[in-house]
């Protein structure tokens, strides 16, 4: 426009800019030539949006086996002690998961009220995720050994049934992603009901696995 100032340069990038004879150019008027992502396009399409996802899920589905090597090697006997006690004693877990969730509200609103308490807000958190980790992971060695047939407290039996565990806790998850490929609404309810059984194990297992551990 006519009363436009600009102290600085002005820089167009695959196109042109007309400045007015009145206008106020501190530096210059330049053009780059259009600048062209190789691929750039190809991931705005439904394939690049499920692949990506089916990425992150093979990522956390890596993660999970490596914490699972790593306490198949460093706890095997807690590992394989409430891959056990998840089983033979139900009733107890049940009862610590029932308290635990009444007690977890009462407790985080008790720290977070008091001085110093809301400073160990993030320990006793890390510290519940912790247990709840590894009992998941100890139910999915109990998964996997019951597919197997099979017992032992061995890491290379603890890291092997509970991957084969893991991978069919994940495939729900995976399949629904991979459902996105397809089209029409029945593929999107279909992948996200897959996603929920997924999810819904998850939970259920952390919850369980910290009542057991």
């Amino acid at each position: 426009t006519a009363k436009a100032v600009v102290t600085g340069s002005v820089v167009a990038i695959g196109g042109t800019v007309k400045a007015d004879p009145k206008a106020r150019v501190a530096g210059g008027v330049h053009r780059l030539a259009e600048l062209k992502v190789p691929f750039i396009g190809v991931l705005g399409t439904r394939f690049s949006a499920a692949a990506l996802a089916f990425a992150r899920g093979a990522l956390l589905f890596i993660l999970a086996a490596a914490a699972l090597l790593l306490a198949a090697l460093y706890l095997p006997r807690p590992l394989a002690g409430i891959a056990t006690a998840a089983s033979t004693r139900w009733r107890e877990t049940l009862i610590t998961v029932a308290v635990a969730a009444a007690a977890a509200p009462v407790a985080t609103a008790l720290l977070a009220v008091s001085v110093g308490g809301i400073f160990f807000l993030p320990f006793l958190a890390l510290a519940v995720l912790s247990v709840a980790i590894v009992g998941c992971l100890a139910l999915c060695v109990r998964l996997g050994a019951w597919m197997r047939r099979g017992t032992g407290e061995t890491p290379l039996f603890l890291f092997t049934s509970g991957l084969l565990g893991l991978f069919v806790v994940s495939l729900p998850g995976l399949a629904g992603v991979a459902s996105a490929l397809f089209r029409g609404p029945a593929a999107a309810a279909v992948g996200g009901v897959l996603r929920s059984v997924t999810a819904v194990a998850v939970l259920v297992l952390l919850a369980w696995g910290f009542g057991a551990g």
